[in-house]
């Protein structure tokens, strides 16, 4: 008995220590074994879900965070982790219920009190939304998301539109972007912790998108780039990747807000813990003589057709990197025919050329939420680049003249933003 009542408190505190670290295949050894011996323990079972969210593994971690609101339910922060389990799995009624306990316990628990907003706002009960939530920009976005995911772009594109003119009447900064975790040193480390542990567990890959452009076009990661791209063959084991990459804290699995599809076919994302760089795997579908790839998002994906490519080797950092063969086909279906020429504020998302037609109303209700982005964020040069590149699919008075306020902005600003 006292063996068991010490190797248990040292088990949980080892795996709080991994989890610290963000080795989370290791700490949930750990605390899985903490859970043996203290299995009366609502803290060991919340924190053993969270190292379930971070190796990807959602349908565990939710049954660990019901076991600890079963012992304990005066936990506001572990009804939210909960609310968010269910707002992901798509049980919008359960989520806002659980949120509403985690309001219960803590008035003043913003997370809790923005994703009850969305989960409103998804449910279509939007007065309720707006009396529980200031109005603001942000506001408009959480609207904008819920509308998105139902289908309804018209609408979701408008609540964008919304944010956009409230920032620029209550939020928008003088000067000064903030500042970007992404760096070519970081995205270098990165690659190489990525392929040392994708070739020692023999999972084949290929580097893709923007990584493949600056890699074949300027012989390093992208300057201007703001993540990583890998592709890998659809029929992966994902679980074996989602591990292979965290294994030993090298890369963790982020804890993503909103609604995402439960089985989320089409890509991950990761975060290098060393450089912070982020790191996304496309899983790539033949159907003939063509590849499917894309990425995740209700109700339906966004994606892009490719003709299918064998791979060649490529010599790059001292190493043998595998890349569609040839590159120059796949870079110019991805960027058309000028993809020589770089471009910083290129949008792969919005301006992709191989973009499937059935994907593109969705990508333009997208791009009006990265506008809003880069306005929030002082990127004004990227948000007048993105707001043409809206214009080249559709036109739109509205960024026309977001463009000339823009423009206006940057003339009295000497030194500002971009």
């Amino acid at each position: 008995m006292s063996g068991q009542s010490f190797s248990g408190p040292m088990h949980f505190q080892e795996g709080l220590i991994l989890l610290k670290r963000g080795c989370f295949v290791e700490a949930v050894e750990s605390l899985s074994r903490a859970a043996e011996l203290l299995e009366d323990r609502a803290d060991v079972w919340a924190q053993l879900g969270m190292g379930y969210v971070g190796v990807d593994q959602s349908l565990k971690a939710r049954a660990c965070v019901e076991r600890s609101l079963a012992l304990s339910p005066n936990q506001p922060s572990v009804w939210n982790n909960f609310g968010m389990l269910l707002l992901h799995a798509g049980e919008i009624e359960e989520a806002y219920s659980a949120f509403q306990k985690a309001l219960a316990l803590q008035p003043d628990l913003m997370p809790a009190r923005r994703n009850a907003g969305l989960a409103l706002f998804s449910l279509g009960r939007e007065e309720e939304a707006e009396a529980l939530l200031p109005a603001s920009s942000d506001r408009c976005v959480l609207r904008g998301q819920a509308l998105r995911e139902k289908g309804d772009l018209e609408g979701a594109t408008e609540a964008y539109r919304e944010a956009i003119r409230l920032w620029e009447k209550k939020d928008a900064p003088d000067q000064g972007a903030l500042p970007q975790h992404f760096t070519q040193e970081g995205g270098r480390k990165a690659l190489l912790d990525a392929k040392q542990r994708l070739d020692d567990a023999n999972i084949p890959f290929c580097l893709f998108a923007g990584t493949l452009l600056g890699v074949v076009r300027e012989g390093d990661v992208l300057a201007h780039d703001k993540d990583l791209d890998l592709g890998v063959g659809w029929d992966v084991d994902r679980e074996h990747l989602v591990k292979t990459l965290c294994a030993g804290g090298g890369f963790t699995v982020p804890w993503f807000w909103g609604i995402l599809p439960p089985d989320r076919p089409w890509y991950r994302s990761f975060s290098h813990v060393e450089s912070g760089c982020t790191l996304d795997i496309f899983f790539l579908r033949k159907e003939g003589d063509t590849l499917l790839c894309g990425f995740d998002n209700r109700p339906e994906p966004i994606l892009s057709r490719l003709t299918a490519f064998a791979l060649r080797d490529w010599s790059w950092m001292g190493q043998t990197w595998k890349v569609p063969d040839p590159p120059e086909q796949y870079l110019a279906q991805l960027y058309g025919k000028d993809w020589r020429v770089p471009d910083p504020h290129y949008d792969t998302v919005l301006s992709n050329t191989a973009r499937c037609p059935e994907s593109i109303p969705t990508v333009l209700c997208m791009g009006y939420f990265r506008l809003y982005e880069a306005l929030r964020e002082g990127r004004l040069a990227k948000a007048k680049a993105l707001a043409t590149q809206i214009r080249a699919r559709h036109e739109d008075p509205f960024l026309s003249d977001l463009q000339a306020r823009i423009e206006a902005h940057v003339s009295k600003t000497p030194g500002g933003p971009e």
